[in-house]
């Protein structure tokens, strides 16, 4: 399922024994397919919940339809600087060295 903005793509198809997941960084169009399948084996991403790119470590928010989106202003006040947030931007950026 495609939204009508090009900055974001999603795609959830679940089954009892199967999860696929799409998305698309909107900040670095980086494609987060596996990381975010892998997760959602563990627990399926609600709308509002916080993720990182895996790439860019911007950090992103789940839309209703499950798409990914830059967190606003008031995300990212409400996350208030926390560590466990900045110690994995920083050990992302790291990587991308």
């Amino acid at each position: 399922m495609q939204d009508n903005n090009p900055e974001i793509e999603t795609q959830l198809d679940a089954t009892p024994n199967d999860l696929t997941m799409s998305a698309i960084c909107p900040k670095c169009g980086y494609s987060m397919d596996k990381v975010l399948s892998d997760a959602a084996r563990e627990r399926k991403p609600q709308p509002g919940d916080m993720a990182l790119c895996s790439k860019c470590a911007a950090i992103l928010a789940f839309t209703d339809d499950l798409g990914l989106r830059c967190a606003n202003a008031q995300e990212l006040d409400d996350l208030n600087f926390d560590v466990t947030i900045i110690a994995a931007q920083m050990e992302i950026r790291a990587e991308a060295s």
